[in-house]
């Protein structure tokens, strides 16, 4: 899977490289002048990948600039009319789509479904114990991240979008009477509209800092005291993207998600676990903000992600000095065919979501949301340690 995921980056990323560049246009890429050069490397920093354009092979530098021609043909000839054809009623996407947890021993275009390998919906057991490992080393920690088991907190942090905080903030609401709580557990909404992937995945996001001016300072908590994070993102707009086609975007969008582990890790040193979340139904959606097929599309990113470190992925080390990211799991896997009922339980009628975009939950659907994390939390081998206060 590695080696795919390498070619299917190259293949994603070139649509951004050269856009000031025409189609028509004779240049020699293996010679860009200053200027060229800064485009390039920013068109993709945009989208959360850092690249030196003097450190690309000759190679990577001629595949990427075959690919901008041929995506530059491919969007004169009108292909972004897909745009409309995908929504609602007309999505085909509504009635074919099988949820992660669901496929058994199937698969989707040769790729097995399941949470985890080789269509497992339970963690194999190394990646399990390594967070067990993880969770029963938890300890509260002060402001300057010092182990303090009177004074300190473990903080639990959520990252995402609009629905995120949304969801988030039923969760918090239904925790403040939730009497198992652990009384040494913090819970923060670190999440805000309008801060989809691309918005956060840059270290000079203003989304982090926003996170420590508006969410744990106020509460007295520093970044050095998050330890768990709760992951829940998607693209906003995605039929901008050059190539929507199931393996090359599910790719792309994993190695956003994979940066970003690597900026939260960054931006919170002692952070130690992430559970990742799905996005929830998008075929009731009124717009092109994330439907189908892309609301599906987030889980498997999810699932590749973790599946990644499992295989031993070294951008994503968790552990010792040379730690890049968290311990990665699923969380609640959120994503199901409208009414019918995933593996876990849930399911999603139109009015779970706004009425006015079918996009955001509505009460109901932050209600479920919040339902599923409380499940989860309080059930998990890995979570409960944490979660729930000691008997």
């Amino acid at each position: 899977m590695k080696s795919l995921n390498h070619y299917f980056l190259y293949f994603l990323l070139f649509g951004f490289v050269l856009m000031t560049v025409p189609a028509h246009a004779q240049i020699d890429i293996q010679n860009l002048n200053p200027q060229q050069q800064r485009t390039f490397e920013n068109r993709l920093r945009q989208r959360g990948i850092n690249v030196e354009y003097n450190k690309l092979s000759a190679e990577e530098k001629e595949r990427y600039y075959r690919y901008i021609r041929q995506e530059e043909q491919r969007q004169q000839q009108g292909r972004r009319s897909v745009q409309i054809q995908n929504l609602n009623e007309n999505n085909r996407y509504n009635h074919i789509l099988t949820p992660l947890t669901d496929f058994g021993n199937g698969s989707y275009q040769g790729v097995k479904g399941g949470l985890y390998p080789n269509g497992e919906n339970v963690r194999p057991p190394a990646h399990h114990e390594a967070g067990l490992a993880i969770a029963q080393g938890l300890k509260p920690l002060d402001r300057n991240g010092k182990v303090d088991v009177n004074r300190g907190k473990i903080v639990w942090l959520s990252i995402g979008m609009s629905n995120t905080t949304q969801e988030t903030e039923r969760f918090l609401e239904l925790m403040e009477n939730y009497p198992e709580k652990n009384p040494k557990l913090e819970l923060v909404d670190g999440a805000f509209g309008g801060q989809a992937i691309n918005q956060i995945n840059s270290i000079d996001a203003p989304y982090w800092d926003h996170i420590v001016s508006q969410r744990l300072r106020p509460k007295g908590l520093s970044p050095e005291q998050v330890q768990i994070v709760w992951f829940k993102q998607a693209e906003a707009g995605p039929f901008k993207l050059s190539d929507t086609a199931f393996i090359a975007y599910t790719q792309g969008l994993k190695e956003k998600y994979l940066s970003t582990m690597q900026i939260i890790k960054t931006k919170f040193p002692n952070v130690r676990i992430a559970y990742l979340s799905s996005r929830i139904y998008g075929g009731y959606a009124k717009t092109g903000l994330n439907p189908e097929p892309f609301a599906w599309y987030t889980g498997w990113a999810c699932k590749f992600l973790i599946e990644d470190q499992i295989n031993g992925d070294p951008r994503l080390a968790y552990t010792g000095m040379t730690a890049k990211v968290p311990w990665l799991s699923w969380g609640p896997y959120l994503w199901a065919n409208g009414t019918t009922p995933n593996a876990q339980g849930i399911s999603w009628v139109a009015s779970d979501m706004r009425e006015n975009d079918r996009t955001h939950p509505s009460p109901d659907g932050r209600q479920k949301v919040a339902e599923a994390l409380i499940k989860f939390f309080s059930t998990d081998e890995t979570a409960r340690i944490w979660f729930l206060k000691t008997k």
